[in-house]
Formats: structure tokens, sequence, C-alpha cells
């Protein structure tokens, strides 16, 4: 016997001998059975990772969450299950994923269950290959027993489908294997492709195998039995987690906390926090990868526990997210549930899950390419320092009919292009070099993936550069607080005094583009947001374009045909956009379709690689590549809508992340002004003339009446009126298109 199944025989023993005595002598040989199945289950050893590890390949195994009839969350209203059921005990992984794709999918992908997106980003990690006439999924190196991603909702259940089969390997979707009716398997897949994000799916009454809905992923996840509460946390605990690498240490997870808690590719082996397990054995349920569950929400389905690109808000119990179940997003994966193998029939002193899992040894990860692997000899044609601006004329123009954005009563100048590494690193040199008390440089920009900048020390200064290849790369990892203080310093004709201070960086109510005295001076201070400003201050030369210029500059056409004089894409166009290699044509972006615009090691594109591709006033890159900054807050804690019970401040545009969702005009996203994302980057606006400001803002209001007073059903038919179909005004709305990732939902 070797030392592995010796490890899991003394374990197992263990475990019946003690679950025996806490039942006592009269019920000894019904709990020993009872006990010896659960084993069976769940605790033979996998030769491979060297972990106790389930019979078959089902998953990672299963824990029992029992206790039926648990109160509900007070805070949230969920929790509440009057049965017992299974969960499993890991999200479901690469390697898992793999082996139903080969299993189900090998002669064709007829139900698209692989996306292109898993082998081509650094968060996938499954590859296809075609060989003797038929597809073979393999793991990327790795990645093998990291969560699964770029699986929509649609995928998740058809797994499911498949466990509740009896994981066949017939090679093909059908029913039986990937699909579904009312009377048979765990999903009715039957009119998916009919009704596609429309369809009302619902667990079978006799499902097997399942997606967890919101009471059982909470419950597993948060309530703690002993205590008949609910921690604040998916650890065990009340207080905040700590962002880190794996370790055994408690209370610990994968999020994101001002840097990446983990090096490339960022996400970690599931059950890499072995000592952060909820009360009844579930690991990573914060952080990581965000997890479908069953539930609507809205228009979309739930996906809860935050991801390894959320901040902590995410992983609170009171968090909810959704997404349109057909999205395939870098963040996303799932856990599935099950019905009890065996059921104590007591009811008491149910044995607890066998063991924790140990964090796998060393793997081999994948490796980011050095960007000097690709020399950059890209004839970008504006290296001065200073940006290029281009002019948004037609002051007084009216609002989108149907969105109500976009009336700006003054002319303005607006960045041609997405703030670069080059610029920003200028930036630094000017403010930065003898310190940098309000981290103006973020750690990530130098280790983190699509990071283009690198600092050095050079005697008791900071140098700070971009990396080569980078740079006419955007700028990312770019707070709302970062860029306005960028703002400041153009506002002051760009000084070079090393520091940040009033008259580079900083400003006050009567100095500088922003009032800089309430912003927060270090990572995660509190901030009382009502004293932040709104805008900027008056007789601001630089700025944060504020939603209606950003959107007047993205999406105004005044020659467009038709009353309404907006387009659906920054690109003059109401059709998504193709994402083709560069140079592309004059509707193409860098976002994420069914494959990604630019692959590795870039990602992101030079901010003038679309040269084609613009608006109508000639401004480049509005569409994907990063998202951008708006000036206006898009919420200030008042509910009634997604994160709107926080302050946020806007960002449009999407990304290389996301998809058309992200550049649509209707979708204006949310984001805490002081997180800076891999996918956050931003431009400025400027002054135009000493006329600044001094139109009539009467000419804005021109249908100010018209769209307070519509309800969404006439806004719908006053759509069709100005020549954009209702179904995609009511159906967008419903969602309010946005994305985390995040998109979270960063994306």
């Amino acid at each position: 016997m070797n030392s592995r199944n010796a490890i899991c025989k003394s374990f197992r023993n263990g475990s019946e001998s003690n679950a025996s005595h806490a039942h006592g002598t009269s019920r000894r040989t019904t709990k020993t059975r009872y006990v010896m199945v659960v084993v069976s289950l769940t605790g033979l050893l996998n030769a491979n990772d060297g972990v106790c590890n389930p019979v078959g390949d089902d998953s990672t195994g299963f824990v029992l969450v029992d206790h039926p009839g648990n109160p509900p969350d007070p805070k949230t209203g969920c929790g509440k299950v009057d049965y017992p059921f299974e969960i499993s005990r890991y999200e479901v992984t690469n390697e898992q994923y793999a082996e139903f794709l080969n299993a189900v999918a090998r002669y064709g992908d007829s139900k698209g269950l692989y996306s292109e997106l898993m082998e081509q980003h650094f968060f996938g990690g499954i590859r296809a290959e075609v060989r003797d006439g038929q597809i073979h999924y393999s793991v990327k190196p790795g990645y093998a027993r990291l969560p699964v991603t770029f699986v929509s909702w649609f995928d998740a259940i058809r797994y499911a489908n498949w466990l509740h089969f009896g994981r066949p390997n017939s090679g093909h979707s059908v029913l039986g294997t990937t699909e579904g009716n009312a009377t048979v398997g765990a999903y009715d897949t039957s009119e998916l492709e009919r009704l596609g994000n429309s369809a009302n799916i619902r667990r079978n009454v006799n499902a097997l195998y399942w997606i967890p809905n919101c009471n059982e992923w909470i419950k597993a996840g948060f309530y703690d039995y002993a205590r008949q509460d609910y921690w604040e946390f998916a650890t065990g605990s009340d207080k905040k987690p700590s962002a880190s690498a794996p370790t055994d240490r408690f209370n610990s997870a994968n999020f994101y906390s001002e840097r990446w808690a983990a090096p490339f590719p960022h996400l970690t082996e599931v059950g890499s926090y072995s000592g952060s397990g909820s009360s009844f054995g579930t690991f990573d349920q914060a952080g990581n990868a965000m997890e479908w569950v069953e539930d609507r929400n809205g228009s979309g389905r739930m996906a809860l526990g935050g991801s390894l690109v959320m901040y902590e808000s995410a992983l609170r119990r009171t968090y909810r997210d959704s997404e349109m179940p057909d999205q395939k997003l870098a963040t996303f994966g799932f856990r599935v549930a099950r019905t009890p193998q065996a059921i104590d029939p007591v009811g008491t002193a149910t044995p607890r899950p066998l063991m924790n899992p140990d964090p796998v040894g060393p793997s081999k990860k994948a490796i980011l390419p050095a960007a000097t692997a690709v020399p950059d000899v890209h004839d970008n044609g504006h290296n001065e320092t200073d940006m290029v601006f281009v002019k948004v004329g037609y002051p007084g123009n009216d609002k989108d009919p149907l969105y109500g954005h976009g009336c700006v009563p003054y002319s303005f100048e607006i960045g041609k292009y997405e703030i670069t590494n080059r610029q920003y690193a200028d930036f630094l040199n000017a403010v930065a070099s003898k310190s940098d008390p309000f981290r103006l440089f973020h750690e990530d920009m130098q280790s983190g993936v699509v990071g283009g900048i690198v600092r050095r020390k050079n005697g008791d200064e900071f140098v700070y550069s971009a990396k080569p290849g980078w740079e006419e790369r955007p700028v990312t990892y770019l707070s709302w607080y970062m860029l306005a203080r960028m703002a400041n310093w153009y506002h002051y004709g760009n000084p070079r005094t090393g520091r940040s201070e009033l008259g580079t960086t900083e400003g006050n109510d009567s100095h500088g583009a922003y009032d800089t005295r309430s912003f927060p001076t270090t990572p995660g201070a509190i901030v009382e947001f009502s004293k932040l400003p709104d805008r900027r201050n008056p007789g601001a030369r630089y700025w944060i374009p504020s939603n209606d210029e950003w959107y007047k500059a993205a999406y105004f056409d005044p020659l467009k045909p038709g009353v309404r004089k907006y387009w659906d894409y920054p690109l003059m166009t109401d059709n998504a956009p193709n994402n083709s290699a560069p140079p592309g044509d004059r509707n193409t972006a860098n976002y994420q379709t069914t494959q990604l615009g630019i692959g590795e090691p870039w990602y992101v594109a030079r901010v003038n690689d679309y040269p084609y591709a613009a608006s109508f006033f000639g401004v480049q890159g509005m569409a994907g590549n990063v998202w951008e900054w708006i000036e206006d807050w898009r919420s200030q804690g008042r509910g009634k809508c997604w994160r709107c019970d926080e302050w946020t401040r806007g960002l449009r545009g999407g990304s290389f992340n996301y998809s058309y969702l992200g550049l649509h005009a209707l979708n204006l996203d949310p984001g805490d002004p002081a997180h800076g994302y891999f996918v956050y980057g931003g431009r400025l606006a400027r002054a135009s003339s000493d006329e600044m400001e001094t139109a009539a803002e009467a000419s804005c209001a021109r249908l100010d009446s018209i769209f307070r007073n519509l309800t969404p059903r006439a806004a719908a038919v006053y759509g069709m009126v100005v020549g954009v179909g209702a179904s995609l005004l009511t159906g967008l709305t419903v969602f309010g298109i946005r994305r985390y990732g995040k998109s979270q939902r960063i994306g």
C-alpha cells in the first residue's frame, strides 16, 4: 500500500470510529454503514494529486448539507432549505469539464459547450484539437485544478444533465447525454435553441444532479448549523477575509484587494485555501470564480460568491450578480449539487466532510510571454508627450431620444485615443518620482496581466517607463481618483516637481480641475462619499468626460438618417462590430466574441490599431479595449438597481474582456472610484474655447418632459418611431446591459 492510500485508509478508519462513538453503541452498525457509504464516494485517493478524491471523476467530492428546516438569512431572505442535499466541495475544474467535453462533444460541438476563449484567454484552461476525425479536448499545462471559466449557464445545466444520466460517453450532445425534456434529465433543454435567453428553464422534479439555487448555495456557504445563524463570508467568519496567495490560514480567499491575490494566471487551484471552508465543508465560495446558480435575477441568471477580480464587498452574503444565461465570461464558473447518497435516519450528528483538501503541491503554471518577445515596430504616428484631442461640436444637440443622454450645450475637445502607458509613465515621472503618497502607481501595472509600466529605483528617486511593446497600449489598473489627479496635472500645465501636491495633482474648490481634499489618502480608507465632488471645478481646463460628453463623442451623428441621431455602437453603426485583427475595417473593435480580438501576449490593442473605426467626430477606441471612466456618479447609495446601494462612478465602452453588451449605448457600468482593475482605463477632455459652458442649458432640456413621463412600454413604442426595435429596448433595459468581469463582474 502506498503512502497516499495509507493516509486515506487511516483517515477513513478514524472517521468510522469517531462517528460510531458519537452516535452511541446502540446504533453503531447503522452509523458505520452510513459513514462507509460516504467514504466510498468521497474518500478514495487520486494518485495524480495526492488528496482524497471521490470514486469516479464526476466531482472532487461532495459534502452533505443537512439540518433541514433552517431559518432563512434575515438580511436577504435566502438560505432556507427544507431537505438535505449534497453539494460539490469545490468548483468544477478544467480537468472535469474537459472530461465532459470528450464524452459529449468529440464528434462535434453542436451545443457550443466549448469556447475558443478557453484556450486563448489567460483565465481559460482547455484546448481543442481535431485528430482522426474527432475533437480532442485537453487541459492547458498548470490549469487542471483551476476552476473552469467561459462556461455559460446553459453549459452548466447541460453538465448537470450529463451527471444525471450517469456520465455517458457517446461523444454526442443529444437526449440522454446533455439534453433533457420535461420528464427526462435534470433540466428540460428542448426549448433552448428556439427561445434562447428567454427560455423559462427549471429543475425537473426527479433531478439527481443540478445547479444549486440561491437557497442551497447560501446555506452551504454561509449557514452555521451550530450557531443557527449566517456568517457574513463563506469562510466561516464575519470579518473581511485576507486576500492572499494559497494558504491554510483561516479566513483567506482569492479576491482582489488593491492587487491580485495570487500570481499569474491569478486563478487558484480549487481547495487552495484549506483553512477557510464553510461550516459544511465547501471551499472557494468566496472568490476565485463567480458561480452560476439556478435562480433568475431580472432577465438574467444569478451568480454568487464574487471572484478574483472583485473586491470583498462581492464576497458578502448580500451580494447578487447576474448575467444573461448564454454569456461565457472570463470569471464565471459553477459547482453542482445532488440528492443525498445516504441520509442519516436519526437526523442528528451526521458526519462532517471527511478531510480538508490539502493544497496541491507546486505545479507547472502557464507563464505569460514576456512583452519583449514580440518587437514593436508599429509607427503610432503620435509620439508626442501630450495627448491628441479632437473637437466635439454641434453644441446644444438633442439628447438621444431612446436613452436620454448625449446633449451637450457647448463645444469641447476629447482625447482621440485612450491614455497610453507612455503618457501615464510620463505623468508618474512628473509627480511621483520623489514619493507616491496617493498610490498613483499601481503595483499590478508592473506585475499584473496587461500591466504596461515598470517602476525602478534610481538613487533616491523612482523612474517609470512603459514596458517595451506596451508604450501605445492603454494604461490599465486606473482608478477614478488616479484619472482625476492626472486631469489636475494637465490643468496645471504638466508641472514636474516629482511630488503629488497642490499645484501638481491636488486641488481644492478654487484650484485645479478637481477638489481632491476628500479623496481617500490610503487604499481601503473610509470615504465620506457625500463630500466628494460631483463634477469638475468651474473653469477646469482638463477633466474626465461627463456621461453626456462621452456619450455624445461616441454615439452622436448629426448626419444619421432618421429622427434618432445616435448610433447604438461607437463606430457609426447599429450592429455589433466584428473583432478582426488590426487594422480591421470601419466596424472593428477589440472585444470578446466567441474568441478574443487581440491574443497573447497583449490582449489589449494599441490605441490607434483600428484607424478606420471611429465615431462621427473621429474618436477612436471607444468600443472595447478597456472600460473608460466617466465623471458622473452612476449610483449614490440609494438602492433600486444593481449595485445602487453603493456609491459608484460610471464606466463606458466595454473592454477586451467582455461582450458586445458593454459597447452598447444603453450600457453604463458601475465602478467604485477607488478600484483600478486590469480592464479599467480612460481618456481626458478639455475646454474648446473661452466660451466654455456659456451656452444655454435649456437646449438640453427639450426632451426632458418626454422622458420623464414615458413608461417602459411607451418608451418601447417611441423607440420604434425613431427606428430602433422595441424588443432591443425592452430586453436590454430590463437587464441593464452591464458587466464585472463585474465584470466583474469585471469584464
